[in-house]
């Protein structure tokens, strides 16, 4: 693992911008950063406090990269050749997915202790790692489709959380909740297991198309295509109530969820930007104002991240203070 202090004018380019409200009159102000100036590509990165993590391809392979916002320090998580891709970060644990046993594995990294960890050894495909606590949860082909499996690190156990012979993917955990989409009605749904009741529920019942579910306290959100466009769509759990957060003909798509924002890539004017909707005020908001495209975003509290190819490639950006 490689450390290097990064000089804090280079990195943190920062200037305001004005977060267009579409919905009231005045506009909000926050600091948009500059995370990256690298001229590769740094791709699909994930927020946790201070930390954030992406995949990034400088040196000639996917490794795994870290920024430490307390520090102004950036270190590289993965110095492996072959290919570290799809990060996820909880606490001072972060996993991915990883080829280099010739398919890929999911491995951890501890911040706390420096130390890598292989976390699957099956010789088939495992991806899309999503971590909370001590769980992390993953895409896994060894029974010839897509199952949810997940590994306790507490008690060094691996199980096997769907068993239909359809295609489950890209789930996401948070406490003893886990979601994915699910192909098992021959058109994608959402699904949510317990793991305190050890119960599966079907979230979503239309027949035409919920993809990329995230899952924050009672809520969880989705990518759907049921109006001829891909919308944002809500469930909570508490009172069994879908709502539908986005209705513009454009395409919105992966949203992820922290408190009561919703944020996604939203390509309504023109190009790809990232929009953000409060459940308290039901406000929605354009984050990013530039021509260019900006894609893939995550939250954590008010900061928000995202890959943006301003510069003829992609790198971090971040945007925090008003949301």
């Amino acid at each position: 693992m490689k450390n290097s202090l990064l000089v804090l004018a280079l990195v943190f380019l920062t200037f305001n911008i004005s977060c267009k409200n579409t919905t009231e009159p005045n506009s909000k102000e926050c600091t948009e950063i500059q995370i990256t100036t690298d001229d590769s590509n740094q791709m699909i990165p994930a927020i946790y406090g201070d930390k954030i993590v992406w995949q990034d391809e400088r040196n000639g392979n996917d490794d795994i990269y870290m920024f430490d916002l307390l520090t102004s320090t950036e270190t590289q998580i993965t110095t492996d050749g072959s290919q570290q891709r799809v990060p996820a970060i909880h606490g001072d644990k972060i996993v991915w997915q990883d080829s280099r046993n010739g398919n890929y594995d999911i491995y951890m990294y501890d911040l706390l202790t420096s130390t890598e960890t292989q976390i699957t050894t099956n010789v088939s495909t495992q991806g899309q790692p999503a971590i909370y606590g001590d769980k992390i949860v993953w895409k896994d082909e060894r029974n010839d489709s897509g199952d949810i499996y997940m590994y306790n690190l507490s008690a060094n156990t691996e199980t096997q959380i769907t068993t239909d012979v359809s295609r489950q993917g890209n789930p996401i955990i948070y406490e003893d909740k886990i979601v994915w989409h699910d192909n098992r009605n021959d058109n994608w749904d959402i699904y949510m297991y317990d793991l305190l009741t050890s119960s599966e529920i079907q979230i979503t019942t239309d027949n035409s198309g919920q993809y990329f579910p995230v899952i924050y306290g009672n809520r969880i959100i989705w990518q759907d295509y049921r109006n001829g466009n891909d919308d944002i769509y809500m469930y909570d759990l508490l009172t069994s109530t879908e709502t539908p957060i986005t209705t513009n003909n454009s395409t919105q798509q992966y949203p992820v969820l922290n408190g009561d924002k919703i944020i996604w890539w939203d390509n309504s004017s023109g190009n790809d930007d990232i929009y953000m909707y409060d459940l308290l005020t039901n406000a929605e908001t354009q984050i990013t104002t530039t021509d260019s495209a900006q894609q893939f975003p995550a939250i954590y509290e008010d900061r928000i991240v995202w890959q943006d190819d301003r510069n003829g490639n992609w790198d971090i950006y971040m945007g925090s203070g008003d949301l």
